[in-house]
């Protein structure tokens, strides 16, 4: 079977059909509508694959279109995590220089990283 056998009838095929069935005697009329019939079921048969898959693709949008919520809150408890460690280092840093257990170097790149800025 070739390409062309397989192609779905278009609109203006089928209305050209319809237009010729009035000059046809009733048995041609009778062959036509059938012919049509079965065009119908053709596309119905070979439409089903597609039409399922699109509802699949529908449900996994659906799907989708709830994620950014759920990674807005895995975010957020990333960053609260991430604030908490960064509480505990800040801390671990203000004891070394207050209890001098810091070389001279490390004494101002503590201090340095304190205040935010980067140590040499």
């Amino acid at each position: 079977m070739n390409k062309e056998n397989k192609q779905l009838p278009t609109a203006e095929i089928i209305l050209q059909l319809h237009l010729t069935e009035n000059q046809l005697d009733e048995t041609s009329v009778y062959v036509l509508r059938n012919a049509i019939s079965a065009m119908g079921h053709y596309k119905d048969l070979h439409t089903a694959p597609m039409r399922e898959e699109l509802e699949k693709l529908r449900a996994e949008n659906e799907r989708l279109k709830s994620t950014p919520g759920n990674t807005q809150v895995i975010l957020a408890e990333g960053y609260n995590r991430l604030d908490a460690e960064n509480q505990k280092l800040r801390e671990a840093l203000e004891f070394l220089i207050e209890n001098n257990m810091c070389s001279i170097k490390g004494d101002e790149i503590a201090k340095e990283a304190l205040k935010g800025g980067q140590g040499e």
